[in-house]
Parts: structure tokens; C-alpha cells; sequence
């Protein structure tokens, strides 16, 4: 049996006579066998043969004695293994309640670890979550939301995660920043639009607070030439509904001051339309009464009038004058060419109207004078 201390572990030799043999033998196998045989002839077959004999004799023999030599090491490996494993399971028996107790320990320190972050996480987050609280919110809102994460202590309170937190809270608040910023300017050009929309309304009120007040003071006009009756109703009306405080505002002075004037006019114009309805009552009454004493005195002139026409004027009963007045010089013929429709109207013959017409002219009489014949004689053609 080969020894173990045949073996040069360091070197890496081993010290065996038939590893020695063999390699001795290698030179003169190369020099002898340099030039494979011819074995397409009879004599190099037959020298290959004996070649190839000769070298595999060599190859297996250095086989087992390889085995031969390997076997006491691999018998000892064994050994040591089985040993090892022994010495092995006597060490895990003692070690596997110790490292129980040590992961049991290290479990709840590593789950512990991981709620801690996982809080300091939900913190981080919640620094993120500003932003989301921030959109459409007031400016004085988003600048309390500011100081608040501007408050934060990302530097003590956040252990393992304090980069992520620092980093988190700068981000946070640019973004705010940001957001306030757009909220000012909005905020701004609102209450400019506010103030746009409140001045342009207090306008339009303004404009209709002076319509109103305009319609009371021309209330009077629009009753111009109105008679008596309409101007009364319209008084009466005004006199029964005042301006409402609400419809006129810091006005509402005025708008009554309005009221009593035009109050005070409508009754200047009721008085004055009283007066002048009266007066023409009265004209027209006096008309009546002068129209009933002329139709009363024609009546009286007709009864006469077949004995006076003839003999001239000078014999006639009739009322006529002479006319001293310029504008009057017109002849009573050509007048009467200006009536034709009344003379043409009328039941005397056209041409005795003319014969009447010329005897007016021929005492320069008035062409009213004319028309009091003509009405006198038409009784007696129709």
C-alpha cells in the first residue's frame, strides 16, 4: 500500500515507482514512435499492433495504479466527512436553540425596524400630501400650509429615512411656493373683476335710480295740453304712490323732492286747464246765444226780402257794410269763383248767383253780404 506521505501536497509530486517508470519510458516512446506505422502494409500493420500494445500497456497500468494510490485517500476523505458530520451534528443539536432564541429576538427587531420606517414613510408622505391640500385652496390657506411643513423637523425626527424626509420637505414646499404664487395672481385678478362688476352695477343702479328720478320730474310734461279730467286722475295716482326708499337708494331725498315738484306742477296744470276749460265753455256758450239772436234776426230779413231786392240796397233792410279795409278790395265775383263747390251745391241757378255777385260788387258790398242772400233766397228754388 502506498504511504500518504508518498504525496507531496505542497509540490504537487508524487513519489511512486510506477509514475516514475512511466515518465522515464515517455522519451523513448516519442523518439520510437515519432512516425505512426504504414498500416496499409502488411509489415507496418503488423508493427502498429505491437506500437499500440506496447503504449495502451503502459496507459493502463498507470490507471490502476492511480487507483491503487488514490484509493487510501478517498477512504480517508470518507472518513474525515463522516467525522466532520458527527462532530457537525453535535455542534447544530447545541447551536439550533440558541439561534432561535437570536432569531426570534432579530424578528422582532427587524418587524419592528420595518413598522418604524414604514411610519416614518406614512410621515414622508404626508409631508407630499401638502400639495394635494394646497390645490384650490385660498392663499391664506396655502401660506399656513407653508409655515406648517416649513416647521417640520425632517433633520431629528426621521432616523434612516432623514434624506428622503429632507428631500420630500424641499420639494413640498418649491411646489407650494409655486402654488401660492398662482393663487395671489387668481386671487388678485378676481377681485379685480369683483370690483369691475361691482363699480359697472353700481353704474347701471346709478343710471336707473336717474331714470327713475327723470320719469318723476317728466310726469308733468307728458300731461301738457291734457284736459282737466286726465290731469286730475294722473295727480290723483302720484298722490297715492311715493317712491319707494328701496327703488332709489342714498336718493331717495331726492326722488322725493321730485315727487312734491312735479305734484306741483300737475297742479299749477290742473288749475290752469280748470280755468281755460271753463273759458271755453263760456265762449261757447256766448257763441250759442250770439248765433241764436243773428239766426232769429235773418229770419226776420227773409220775411221781407222779395219786396227790397229789387230797388238796390239803399232800400234793402239787410245788414251790410262797406268795406274801408285794404285786404277787402278783392270783388265779391271773384270770391265767389273760389266757392264753386258751395256754388254749385246750392238750389239758385248758378247764373242768378253771379247776377247777386256782380249787384254786391256794384255797391261794394262784403262777399259775407253774398252769402246772407244767397241763404236768404234759396228757400223759395228748392
Amino acid at each position: 500500500m502506498t504511504n500518504m506521505a508518498d504525496v507531496d501536497i505542497d509540490a504537487k509530486r508524487v513519489d511512486v515507482e510506477a509514475y516514475t517508470q512511466t515518465e522515464a519510458a515517455l522519451a523513448q516512446l516519442r523518439e520510437q514512435y515519432a512516425v505512426v506505422p504504414d498500416f496499409a502494409t502488411n509489415d507496418g500493420y503488423e508493427e502498429g499492433k505491437k506500437a499500440l500494445k506496447t503504449v495502451t500497456t503502459y496507459r493502463t497500468q498507470l490507471e490502476k495504479e492511480r487507483k491503487r494510490i488514490k484509493a487510501p485517500y478517498l477512504d480517508a476523505g470518507k472518513i474525515i466527512d463522516a467525522e466532520a458530520k458527527r462532530i457537525t451534528d453535535a455542534l447544530v443539536e447545541i447551536e439550533t436553540p440558541i439561534a432561535e432564541a437570536k432569531r426570534v429576538v432579530d424578528d422582532r427587531e427587524k418587524r419592528m425596524k420595518e413598522e418604524r420606517i414604514a411610519k416614518l414613510q406614512q410621515r414622508i408622505d404626508g409631508i407630499r400630501a401638502f400639495v394635494g391640500r394646497a390645490r384650490g385652496a385660498q392663499s391664506v390657506a396655502v401660506a399656513a400650509l407653508i409655515e406648517e411643513v416649513d416647521e417640520i423637523d425632517t433633520q431629528g425626527e426621521f432616523y434612516e429615512l432623514t434624506d428622503d424626509a429632507v428631500r420630500a420637505q424641499r420639494d413640498v414646499l418649491d411646489e407650494l411656493g409655486d402654488i401660492y404664487s398662482d393663487r395671489l395672481q387668481q386671487e388678485e385678478s378676481e377681485r379685480a373683476r369683483r370690483i369691475a362688476e361691482q363699480e359697472a352695477a353700481a353704474q347701471r343702479e346709478e343710471h336707473a335710480i336717474e331714470q327713475r328720478i327723470d320719469a318723476i320730474r317728466m310726469t308733468p310734461a307728458a300731461l301738457f295740453g291734457k284736459p282737466a279730467a286726465e290731469i286730475r286722475q294722473a295727480l290723483e295716482r302720484m298722490e297715492h304712490t311715493w317712491p319707494a326708499t328701496s327703488q332709489f337708494g342714498d336718493r331717495a331725498h331726492e326722488s322725493e323732492d321730485a315727487h312734491e315738484q312735479a305734484m306741483t306742477q300737475m297742479t299749477a296744470m290742473l288749475n290752469q286747464a280748470e280755468q281755460w276749460e271753463q273759458s271755453q265753455a263760456k265762449a261757447a256758450q256766448e257763441a250759442r246765444q250770439d248765433a241764436d239772436t243773428e239766426a232769429q234776426a235773418l229770419v226776420a230779413r227773409a220775411t221781407s226780402v222779395d219786396s227790397q231786392i229789387a230797388g238796390g240796397p239803399e232800400r234793402a233792410h239787410l245788414v251790410v257794410e262797406q268795406s274801408n279795409n285794404a285786404a277787402e278790395k278783392a270783388t265779391v265775383s271773384e270770391a265767389i269763383d273760389e266757392h264753386k263747390e258751395k256754388i254749385y251745391a246750392c238750389a239758385i241757378p248758378v247764373a242768378l248767383q253771379y247776377d247777386l255777385a256782380a249787384w254786391c260788387d256794384e255797391w261794394s258790398m262784403f262777399s259775407p253780404s253774398l252769402d246772407e242772400l244767397i241763404d236768404t233766397i234759396a228757400p223759395y228754388f228748392e
